[in-house]
C-alpha cells in the first residue's frame, strides 16, 4: 500500500488523471498531525536484506517529516516493541522528549 501526499493528490487533480476525483478544499500539509509519529509496516520482500530481513518498518515524525526505517526478520509482536523501544529511546536522547501519539 503506499500513502500519497497532498502534492501527489493535487497533480492527479490537475492533471484528471482519475475521473471524478476532486477535493471540496485545498490540499496542504498541515491537515496532517504535527504531533504524531506514523508508524506502516510493509509485508514480506521477494527478496531477503544481507542481514535476511524480509520486512521493514517505516517510522516518521510527523513534524520533521524525518524517517526511520528499521528491517525486521519477522512481524512479531517482540521483534516490532523491541525495534519501536530503541526508536523511542533514541528519539528521546536526541529532543529530550518522549512521544506522545503514535
Amino acid at each position: 500500500m503506499v500513502h500519497a501526499g497532498a502534492d501527489i493528490i493535487r497533480e492527479i487533480i490537475t492533471k484528471r488523471l482519475v475521473d471524478g476525483l476532486s477535493t471540496y478544499r485545498d490540499l496542504k500539509m498541515q491537515d496532517q498531525c504535527k504531533d504524531c509519529i506514523y508508524i506502516d509496516i510493509w509485508d514480506p520482500t521477494q527478496i531477503q536484506s544481507a542481514g535476511g530481513a524480509q520486512y521493514f518498518m517505516l517510522m516518521m515524525d510527523g513534524f520533521l517529516s524525518f524517517r526511520t526505517v528499521a528491517f525486521l526478520s519477522s512481524k512479531s509482536a517482540n521483534v516490532i516493541l523491541k525495534v519501536f523501544k530503541a526508536y523511542q529511546m533514541k528519539s528521546k536522547c536526541q529532543t529530550g522528549k518522549k512521544i506522545k501519539k503514535i
